[in-house]
């Protein structure tokens, strides 16, 4: 079974902001490729912790954190317990955000969102494309063009 790592306080914090923009995109490259191809989903975007039953002692479970669609503030569970539409992260991948321009895209969006592994956009995990800035909420708060640093946890079963 694969290490799950949950959303440090950090990245839940940068999280919170993220879920009150009204309309973002979440985009994810296809075989590496930019803007050859990708999967877009519309709408708002929240973090939410999942428990799965470990697989060797059925008293500890692994906890995840997902990145889950959300229509307005609601999240749609499925039959499996799972948000119906959610992204799985390896939260310890995820150590910088990166908010700034970027050449128009295929959707019509030029901002971005981006979640690296490094300070540098072609190591993005996920992205989320922005159409206005003034969705983003406390507008004052929000960077135009810089890097966040979330301290990403501490991988599971790293020394």
């Amino acid at each position: 079974m694969p290490h799950r790592n949950p959303a440090s306080e950090r990245q839940r914090d940068f999280f919170a902001l993220v879920a009150r923009v009204p309309h973002l995109v979440l985009s994810m490259p296809a075989a590496g490729q930019l803007d050859a191809a990708s999967m877009n989903a519309h709408g708002r975007f929240q973090l939410l912790d999942l428990l799965w039953p470990a697989t060797e002692d059925t008293r500890n479970h692994d906890r995840e954190t997902l990145v889950a669609f959300s229509s307005d503030s609601t999240v749609q569970i499925s039959e499996t317990n799972e948000p119906l539409v959610h992204l799985h992260v390896d939260w310890s991948q995820v150590r910088f955000a990166w908010i700034g321009a970027r050449p128009l895209t295929l959707i019509g969006t030029d901002k971005e969102i981006v979640l690296c592994t490094q300070q540098d956009k072609s190591s993005r995990v996920f992205w989320f494309n922005l159409r206005r800035w003034e969705d983003l909420p406390d507008g004052q708060r929000w960077p135009r063009e810089a890097w966040i640093d979330l301290e990403a946890p501490t991988a599971k079963g790293a020394n």
